[in-house]
């Protein structure tokens, strides 16, 4: 993902969905602190992921069968 993708995020319970860039869908669990999910991104891309929660910083890999993978830095917004 580049530095321009922000993901938007709600959770119920232990259920967490959102969107991302134009068009993107993410959905995943949260399980201690970190968030396992899936994505579909613009132009078709899916691919799974995993975020861990360190104080106010939140720290992640993407992996998807069409792109690769990387790093996928968040900053909670309160």
């Amino acid at each position: 993902m580049n530095d321009e993708v922000e993901p938007r995020l709600m959770q119920t319970g232990k259920e967490v969905s959102g969107t991302f860039g134009e068009g993107g869908q993410i959905w995943g669990e949260v399980n201690d602190n970190t968030i396992r999910f899936d994505f579909f991104g613009p132009r078709g891309i899916d691919g799974c992921g995993e975020w861990a929660f360190e104080r106010s910083k939140i720290s992640g890999k993407w992996e998807s069968s069409f792109t690769g993978d990387g790093d996928w830095n968040l900053t909670r917004l309160e």
